[in-house]
């Protein structure tokens, strides 16, 4: 079956997810970054700083250190912040600052079943949802051609965390920093 997608306003948007046969429709608030042009890193740091209760976070690449100190900052004010990320994060030979994130308390998994694990998401508040093809890596904003999209819609927001309900659960939870010698700037 067909997914067909319609457009109603400059910032609403008639969601499709295509998961089953049928494509489920909802309504959603739209906001959208591009880089190199548009400073993406600095909008979703923006949404960490405002969420109040949760983020959910999936990621692939992860070598942004703006994002992740806030999500830091955010944990350690209280916020529930769970991560899951590719298997290459937990590499030593590669940087990340997934070792940041688990030095800061935030819990973290290794979705190390899947090829790559290619994700980009984060969920605030069960009710935002950032997502597109921008990773949360220094590249992605400050060299790449990038997007990210933000969807405010509670309907939306319940789907992708079910899907990251899933890949948690499929994935193995990273107690210790396996890479004890990486250091930040």
């Amino acid at each position: 079956m067909k997914c067909r997608h319609l457009l109603f306003a400059p910032l609403f948007l008639v969601f499709t997810a295509c998961a089953g046969a049928t494509p489920q429709f909802s309504a959603a608030q739209i906001a959208v970054c591009f880089t190199p042009n548009g400073d993406c890193t600095a909008q979703i740091v923006n949404q960490i700083n405002a969420a109040q209760k949760n983020i959910y976070v999936q990621a692939y690449s992860f070598t942004s250190g703006k994002i992740a100190y806030a999500l830091v900052r955010a944990f350690k004010r209280g916020v529930d912040v769970k991560v899951i990320l590719d298997k290459s994060n937990f590499n030593c030979s590669q940087f990340s600052f997934s070792s940041l994130l688990i030095r800061g308390g935030i819990p973290v998994w290794n979705d190390y079943i899947p090829n790559i694990a290619h994700n980009k998401v984060m969920i605030f508040d069960n009710h935002m949802v950032e997502t597109g093809s921008f990773n949360f890596t220094k590249a992605a904003q400050n060299s790449n051609a990038e997007n990210t999209v933000f969807i405010k819609s509670a309907a939306i927001s319940n789907q992708f965390l079910q899907n990251w309900q899933h890949r948690q659960h499929a994935s193995k939870q990273v107690l210790t920093d396996s890479c004890p010698s990486r250091h930040y700037y």
